[in-house]
């Protein structure tokens, strides 16, 4: 199936109370027209996934935003193609994004989208995110990168710089074991459970499960 148009986007963010003005929908199709014109030579996502750039991928990072309180420093985990850094910070200017992207072909096309975007404090970092070890992120946020217990192992080696918050995006079927399994290193790192939010996509029958962790005071 053909993907959405923009007006369909328009219409399905609508339902999230996120709106779409003409300065952002000019920056999305920039950015589609990258992600399309440079998905083979940096193998930035599968082939299928042409079809569904607008209706999944695109949805599915613009959410994320309604969650995020103001003029905060935001880290996006494993950005990849910018999935969903790169359209948090075209919807929410206010914020400081940082993109941590490992491989170096897709830490390029990410510096390449920023400058042809023209998105101020929009930083992409070409590391692990074990080897980051100078930055105070306010809120961590990752899209389907790793299971939960990796990406605490992962926020563990920060130490003093641990982030006040993770977002994590996860397969809702798999939410309650993950907590489950993780609940001693939940604790350790620092953190507890402090939500689950879920958006329903009807238009391609899918639902998505935010996980918010928060930081607490005293570290097990």
């Amino acid at each position: 199936m053909a993907d959405i148009t923009w007006s369909a986007f328009d219409k399905i963010i609508n339902s999230f109370n996120i709106s779409l003005d003409e300065e952002k929908l000019d920056k999305l199709v920039k950015y589609h027209k990258l992600l399309i014109s440079e998905r083979q030579r940096l193998n930035l996502y599968s082939l299928k996934d042409n079809e569904r750039l607008i209706k999944y991928h695109f949805v599915d990072s613009v959410v994320v935003t309604k969650l995020l309180p103001e003029n905060k420093i935001i880290a996006d985990l494993g950005s990849g193609a910018g999935f969903p850094g790169i359209i948090i910070k075209i919807f929410r200017p206010d914020l400081k994004v940082y993109l941590i992207e490992s491989k170096h072909k897709k830490a390029v096309f990410l510096e390449k989208v920023i400058l042809e975007l023209g998105l101020d404090d929009c930083i992409v970092l070409n590391k692990r995110f074990e080897e980051i070890t100078n930055i105070k992120f306010d809120i961590v946020v990752s899209r389907l990168v790793a299971p939960l217990k990796k990406t605490l192992k992962w926020i563990m080696g920060l130490d003093t710089l641990k982030p006040d918050m993770l977002i994590l995006y996860k397969k809702t079927k798999v939410i309650e074991r993950e907590l489950k399994e993780s609940e001693k290193l939940i604790k350790k790192v620092g953190y507890q459970p402090k939500d689950v939010v879920k958006f329903r996509y009807e238009h391609i029958r899918l639902v998505r499960s935010l996980l918010i962790l928060e930081k607490t005071e005293e570290i097990l």
